[in-house]
């Protein structure tokens, strides 16, 4: 074999390696980011039939929705949920939480992150844009009425990262509960490959450690 046919044949696998390359990378990128938990799994009269439909605005503009239940108080609790449960968030028992609270007079903002349910948004930003919706959501409560002293905020998982992205702006919200706060994105990442996608993780990497904040 000659120099010049080595070299075509090189150059060949090289454009064809690349090409792969570059396809697996749109394909997860896309799968990892394409929007979640589109249907809504409960009714919000479980909670309470004392509710409305709320849309309002994140501060960069997508429209967002959700439910507001509403009660004789002073005090709102806004819950958010992680990467992959909508406004239900059934697997925090968020609806349980949410009746209790209400039990205990508090009025609660339920609503659905961006590329979740019912809101707008084409793409998952894992905390790094939700921020944006957390302002949003507390804007919209002072426009309801709401003291930001009598806004408090319940975040798990992803929606806590969000919460902490935009902490600097919800210095005069009232309390603040972070749960389950992922520290190490690599194997929140990888874990979601393999268990949605199927997709084998680049490298081996440990399980993700989940530290709640107060």
């Amino acid at each position: 074999m000659n120099k010049t046919k080595g070299g075509k044949i090189f150059l060949i696998i090289f454009i064809i390696a690349a090409l792969f390359y570059f396809g697996l990378s749109l394909y997860v990128a896309n799968a990892m980011t394409s929007p979640l938990a589109r249907r809504i799994e409960i009714s919000p009269e479980i909670i309470s039939k004392n509710y409305e439909e709320v849309s309002f605005n994140a501060t960069d503009g997508i429209g967002l929705k959700g439910w507001l239940f509403h009660n004789d108080s002073k005090n709102l609790i806004i819950m958010l949920g992680g990467l992959l449960p909508n406004r239900a968030n059934v697997e925090y028992l968020a609806p349980m939480i949410a009746k209790e609270l209400i039990d205990r007079n508090y009025s609660i903002l339920l609503y659905d992150t961006r590329a979740h349910g019912l809101s707008e948004g084409g793409r998952v930003g894992y905390g790094s844009v939700e921020g944006n919706d957390v302002v949003g959501a507390v804007r919209f409560a002072q426009a309801k009425g709401f003291e930001p002293k009598n806004i408090g905020i319940i975040a798990d998982s992803t929606g806590a990262i969000s919460t902490l992205m935009v902490i600097d702006q919800l210095k005069e919200v009232g309390p603040i509960v972070l749960d389950s706060t992922a520290t190490q994105f690599k194997p929140l990442i990888s874990d979601r490959l393999w268990k949605e996608k199927l997709i084998p993780p680049p490298t081996t990497a440990p399980k993700a450690i989940n530290k709640p904040w107060v």
